[in-house]
């Protein structure tokens, strides 16, 4: 899935994570669900600032579509060793199962229930959550949560723009 930098420049992950929060509140509040955000200082990251946005509202749209527990969807923005930072979204849905764990990243994967919860779905948004990371110099990853559900996570470098 080729990404381009189509408008590169400095910009805040913690802002994205935002607006993306924002945006999804209402359907969250329809569902009985809350989005709860937790970032630590400025994240400047370089890059394509709406591409990254469409990274995270896919994990957030995800999460929301997935999760039936009423537990609030964990949203954070925080540092991940020097020079880098990492954004999570931690929900209380089904999980992914062990089979599907090394794959879920890849093109057209879809999990038990993605009929039902997403019967419009192709399987392509965590590839794309994972191409955008990469874009941005980073990478996706999944792990199981403690006590049920996932964590997302998309762990990238800061802000270096070209010379």
């Amino acid at each position: 899935m080729a990404l381009g930098p189509r408008n590169a420049g400095v910009f805040d992950l913690g802002d994205v994570a935002r607006e993306v929060i924002d945006f999804f509140g209402p359907a969250a509040e329809a569902r009985g669900l809350t989005l709860e955000l937790s970032a630590a200082g400025p994240a400047l990251l370089y890059g394509d600032r709406t591409t990254a946005s469409r990274a995270v509202a896919n994990l957030i749209d995800n999460a929301l579509a997935y999760d039936a527990s009423r537990s609030p969807l964990e949203v954070r923005v925080a540092p991940d060793g020097p020079g880098r930072v990492e954004l999570s979204v931690a929900d209380r849905g089904p999980g992914i199962p062990d089979e599907l764990r090394p794959v879920i990243f890849d093109r057209f994967v879809r999990g038990p229930g993605a009929s039902t919860a997403r019967p419009d779905g192709a399987g392509l948004g965590l590839a794309l959550v994972r191409a955008v990371a990469r874009q941005l110099g980073g990478d996706a990853e999944h792990q199981p949560r403690e006590g049920g559900g996932s964590v997302f996570r998309l762990r990238l470098p800061l802000a270096t723009p070209p010379a």
